[in-house]
């Protein structure tokens, strides 16, 4: 990820060199030209350089408490074989739960209580 500072420059010898991304490259060594063009776009239409992208969650809040709150009520019945769904899950959902807890979240699991 680039900061914002380094997109900026970028684009200002994107410009200066008339839209030549291989210019820009060569100088920068960075980015590759579909990601400069895409942040000369984000300039035109915005007039500014977004801090973050905007990229759309893999999970909805919703789908992560159904998935936490059956893991959890199957926990209580079963202790602990909830595991069985796989490493990866058990990681996904203790990270979505202490997040929670974190920030405060309404609707924020049992076990932030």
């Amino acid at each position: 990820m680039y900061s914002k500072e380094e997109r900026e420059k970028a684009i200002m010898l994107y410009i200066k060199y008339d839209q030549c991304a291989v210019d820009v490259i060569r100088e920068l060594g960075y980015p590759d030209r579909k990601t400069l063009a895409g942040w000369y776009k984000t300039y035109l239409e915005t007039g500014e350089l977004l801090n973050r992208c905007s990229r759309r969650p893999k999970y909805s809040l919703e789908q992560k408490k159904a998935v936490v709150n059956t893991t959890l009520n199957m926990s209580a019945i079963f202790q602990g074989e909830s595991m069985l769904w796989g490493t990866l899950h058990g990681k996904l959902q203790g990270l979505w739960i202490m997040n929670w807890c974190r920030a405060g979240i309404k609707g924020a699991p049992a076990a932030c209580d």
